[in-house]
């Protein structure tokens, strides 16, 4: 019930990461962003290039993230609120 887009840049990208690792993280993101993103929403996954450096932005229609949160969010076993309410 949400709807995903994707935009990306008409090259590739080519990228120096550890591929499963790069695939968690986007996987997690996205998964999150549909966990919260209410029925009938949308979610944006972005590529783009600049610099020869690649970024990566996901945005939704979901309830966000708590702004205290931000500080510890890429902490190691950090997670704020699950519930949906």
């Amino acid at each position: 019930g949400v709807e995903l887009a994707v935009e990306l840049p008409a090259e590739p990208a080519h990228v120096e990461a550890d591929p499963a690792r790069l695939a968690q993280v986007i996987g997690n993101l996205l998964g999150n962003a549909a966990k919260f993103t209410p029925p009938g929403g949308h979610v944006r996954l972005t590529l783009a290039l600049a610099g020869g450096e690649a970024r990566v932005a996901i945005r939704d229609d979901g309830v966000g993230i708590a702004p205290e949160m931000l500080q510890r969010l890429f902490r190691p076993f950090a997670q704020a609120d699950r519930t949906l309410d």
